[in-house]
């Protein structure tokens, strides 16, 4: 007779020490454990061009721009992403290996040729359109 398997989420203290000792990049998502798969050139050009235009606005200001090897902690300290370009404006906020989402700044929005991506942290401001996005990728904008 089979025995059905019984989910048991891990903790944080777990997933960061096992983190420490991987090979590859590991989201934690409510306690569940997701492996980190490749991206396409394509998708990396959008997040190099997130990455500049972000440490560009941010140069000389309060804010840190980061890439997708820094790791982003949730409130609820079980779920850890791996975002492609993230903004930290809180100076207490620097702990080694992970942000905290507490003061930053989260967005996700679906852009029209005409619209433009407005990001303020801090003392940083920015406005990206799509042809900032996607310079270099190959992509028209019409």
């Amino acid at each position: 007779m089979s025995q059905a398997h019984v989910h048991s989420p891990i903790g944080e203290a777990d997933y960061l020490h096992r983190e420490e000792a991987a090979t590859s990049k590991h989201e934690l998502v409510d306690g569940d454990i997701f492996a980190m798969a490749g991206a396409s050139e394509r998708h990396n050009r959008i997040a190099g061009n997130i990455f500049f235009h972000l440490r560009s606005a941010t140069r000389g200001k309060n804010c840190r721009a980061f890439m997708a090897d820094m790791k982003l902690r949730l409130a609820s300290g079980s779920t850890y992403y791996y975002p492609d370009a993230m903004l930290v404006c809180d100076p207490a906020d620097d702990h080694t290996i992970y942000f905290r989402d507490e003061h930053g700044v989260w967005f996700e929005q679906e852009l029209s040729p005409e619209d433009r991506l407005d990001v303020a942290c801090g003392d940083a401001r920015l406005a990206l359109s799509l042809d900032d996005l996607y310079e270099d990728t190959g992509l028209l904008v019409v």
